[in-house]
């Protein structure tokens, strides 16, 4: 397919016009020259611009999930065993990989932190959840060697050990949609609070009074009372280490 060959000053314009309907092959890169840029279009169009013949090379896209970034490594018989989905916490990617792929848990665990910049950790579950506070054994299979999490969610920064707490990312959604129901003044009980995820965001995204976060394990606590002072929201949350029961 020819090229199109557009003028450097009117270039902004032709390619937002270009980009609201479409037309931009997005699978190639565009050439500058002196004067003009040369674009890759899906189609021919009327245009007062100058088509032309010019080699534009491919643009490598990014994959848009861990099983099409493992394609042409794996076998069609290991992508249809591989896990694609993982637990993102900031820094840290936690996932699961199947017994018949663990001789390649470390090209699985480097192809996902090639896949996504921000991850710097990759860790396998290597176990079930253990004792009363939920942990789970963890392995190393690719980057660097930590275990503490930076991560993000809902306006809150969170810190704490992955293989000493029990948190979940895929709550995020839920913790907001109760923080909304909140009404102003409310004082809320946030039972095995762990590292505080649902009282920092609670104090982060609603009026409540404040909220009285009660947790057993005692290495959550220790970054539950950190993250308390990351959010600046120790006005609002009282910390008790204990039993809920009790």
């Amino acid at each position: 397919m020819p090229n199109l060959s557009i003028p450097l000053q009117e270039a902004e314009k032709a390619l937002n016009e270009f980009r609201k309907k479409g037309l931009i092959d997005e699978a190639f890169e565009f050439k500058r020259t002196k004067t003009h840029l040369i674009v890759a279009l899906k189609k021919r169009i009327k245009t007062p611009f100058k088509w032309v013949k010019a080699r534009l090379k491919k643009r490598k896209l990014k994959p848009k999930n861990l099983k099409e970034a493992l394609k042409g490594m794996l076998s069609k018989k290991q992508l249809l065993q591989l896990v694609s989905s993982y637990d993102a916490f900031g820094n840290i990617a936690v996932i699961e990989v199947p017994n018949a792929l663990k001789k390649k848990e470390k090209l699985i665990g480097k192809t996902l932190i090639s896949a996504n910049k921000s991850i710097k950790t990759v860790l396998k579950i290597a176990g079930e959840h253990q004792t009363v506070f939920r942990t789970q054994p963890m392995k190393l299979i690719a980057g660097k060697k930590n275990f503490v999490a930076h991560y993000k969610e809902n306006g809150c920064v969170f810190v704490f050990n992955v293989k000493e707490v029990f948190f979940s990312p895929r709550l995020a959604t839920e913790r907001l949609r109760i923080a909304k129901l909140i009404l102003p003044e409310e004082i809320i009980g946030a039972f095995f609070a762990g590292v505080g995820p649902f009282p920092v965001v609670f104090a982060k995204n609603s009026q409540m009074k404040k909220a009285v976060a009660i947790e057993l394990n005692p290495k959550a606590v220790h970054y539950l009372k950190k993250n308390i002072e990351l959010n600046k929201v120790s006005e609002k949350i009282e910390v008790i280490q204990g039993d809920v029961a009790k």
